[in-house]
């Protein structure tokens, strides 16, 4: 985990199709996102149009993640914040870690935007890392909507790398997901609407 970190800020070469050189995006995460979306943009032939007061074109954006890729998507949201490259309307992540301290998560929760935290109760990495005040003082952002797998996943130790609830099988999962999402939405809408 440590090393693929230290590489967050390396270029990321695109693949091309047509068989040329891909291009590489340098800079934040962010920044070669904006790079990302701005080449995408052109190829079609959509390149968003600025009004004169703007100084760059609106690109409505939802951020979802997964795991590791949730703490990743965290972060992206706070730089994002200060660098003001989309439109950052929500975040919807799953089974993130904790990401920061306490004056990280107040200053996350003061963003103008909506932040879903979906977390299995049977899963590890939300646990992670440990919070011990003064030594490890990370904390979680708002806002978790906790549910619990059992009934409907099976345990999944998964070589020590990913523990917690799976759904098996293409059928299962389609169920196993669909059902965890709809009994969230079931439970949850009432309080957020």
């Amino acid at each position: 985990m440590g090393s693929g970190l230290s590489r967050i800020n390396d270029p990321y070469p695109e693949a091309s199709s047509t068989g040329a050189a891909p291009e590489t995006y340098t800079g934040s995460f962010a920044e070669q996102l904006e790079q990302l979306a701005k080449s995408h943009e052109a190829e079609r032939g959509t390149a968003l149009a600025m009004t004169p007061e703007a100084t760059r074109p609106p690109r409505p954006t939802v951020v979802t993640a997964h795991s590791l890729g949730s703490a990743l998507a965290t972060l992206f949201v706070m730089e994002n914040d200060d660098k003001g490259k989309f439109d950052l309307t929500t975040v919807c992540t799953f089974a993130s870690p904790r990401v920061g301290n306490q004056a990280f998560v107040d200053l996350f929760n003061q963003l103008p935007i909506n932040s879903w935290r979906i977390v299995n109760t049977r899963y590890l990495v939300p646990k992670l890392p440990l919070h011990i005040p003064v030594v490890a003082d990370y904390e979680h952002v708002d806002v978790a909507y906790p549910f619990d797998s059992e009934g409907f996943a099976k345990d999944n130790w998964g070589a020590g790398i990913q523990w917690g609830p799976t759904c098996t099988g293409w059928t299962r999962v389609h169920r196993c997901c669909r059902s965890a999402l709809l009994g969230f939405w079931e439970r949850n809408r009432r309080k957020h609407v």
